[in-house]
């Protein structure tokens, strides 16, 4: 998981004011306050909904959509992202969910092309010979445990990534 808190959580009067601004916006900002308390309400409504959560071994929740990885071959993979509705909201709120998902993830979006180039290269990386044969170890110095025994560093430290390699590596090692 890739933890937002530390740098969307001062964004609350942003969001509101955005919120405000669309049918059902001042509704869902109240609902909010309804259902959680204060500081959850506004953690949330800062984040607007902003979850970056892998789910070993091939599902994500990104934003506003859910990505599934499902390797196909060797050297080909397809990748289905799905926008995600709120239910209960308005119309509005979600066709700015839609817009913000194809703005980020759409084929000249903010996100996609270069995550596909990442992908590509990623790839191509993979099948390298050299030693060190993966290189995942930015931030690996920042790596601290949490009280829940998780592992947190920098918002943009390779956490996750090594998260993942360590437990591929515990399942392709245990024996039947």
């Amino acid at each position: 998981m890739l933890d937002y808190r530390n740098v969307g959580a001062d964004d609350y009067e942003k969001r509101c004011a955005d919120l405000a601004k669309i049918p059902g916006g001042p509704e869902y900002i109240e609902a909010m306050h309804k259902t959680h308390e204060d500081a959850k309400a506004r953690l949330l409504i800062s984040l607007a909904g902003d979850p970056h959560l892998g789910f070993f071994p091939n599902m994500q929740v990104v934003q506003n959509q859910v990505r599934i990885i499902t390797p196909l071959a060797a050297d080909l993979t397809r990748i289905t992202m799905t926008a995600v509705r709120l239910g209960g909201v308005s119309d509005e709120i979600n066709a700015r969910r839609l817009r913000r998902h194809e703005y980020f993830y759409g084929p000249a979006g903010a996100g996609s092309p270069d995550d596909a180039e990442i992908f590509e290269r990623v790839q191509r990386g993979m099948m390298a010979e050299v030693d060190p044969w993966i290189e995942i170890s930015r931030g690996i110095e920042r790596e601290m445990a949490d009280s829940d025994g998780s592992i947190a560093a920098f918002h943009a430290d390779e956490v996750p990534q090594r998260g993942v390699m360590r437990r591929w590596l515990k399942l392709m090692t245990q024996t039947a």
